[in-house]
């Protein structure tokens, strides 16, 4: 499932946190399967700028709605991917602009993590239209009703 959602994006919206993921910045450049631009919401700016490529630039914003529009405007007729974990999902979805979802929950956030669907969560808009499995993995790819 991870093969279309790539070749489908032009540009992320992340997490601190997951950008954080990684010990050294400078890995997303040669590595990270997504070379698009980049739009890290935070408000603390890394110490050093991260190494970029022609096709990978990071940008540090300070809001969900902020980085959002400037990666609509970055990805031009492709999605935008927003990457984070539950507080991302959230504000995409209270947002109202996300159209299309694909979630990846991995057995570390199961049991103790923030729900997604939650009381006041708009999660009623959309449908289940695509499961896979993998090791320790499910993807779903939901869709706006």
């Amino acid at each position: 499932m991870l093969a279309p959602l790539i070749d489908a994006c032009g540009a992320v919206v992340m997490s601190r946190r997951s950008f954080e993921t990684v010990e050294d910045p400078d890995w997303f450049a040669d590595n990270y399967e997504i070379q698009a631009p980049i739009f890290v919401v935070t408000d603390v700016q890394p110490e050093r700028r991260p190494k970029e490529n022609d096709h990978l630039s990071f940008h540090f914003v300070t809001s969900f709605a902020q980085a959002f529009e400037q990666a609509k405007t970055a990805a031009g007729d492709k999605a935008v991917l927003a990457i984070g974990e539950a507080s991302t999902v959230e504000a995409a979805l209270l947002s109202g602009m996300a159209d299309e979802m694909w979630l990846r929950v991995v057995a570390r956030s199961t049991g103790g993590g923030t729900p997604l669907f939650g009381p006041g969560r708009p999660g009623k808009d959309f449908y289940v239209s695509a499961v896979d499995t993998t090791p320790g993995t499910v993807h779903m790819k939901l869709q706006r009703r």
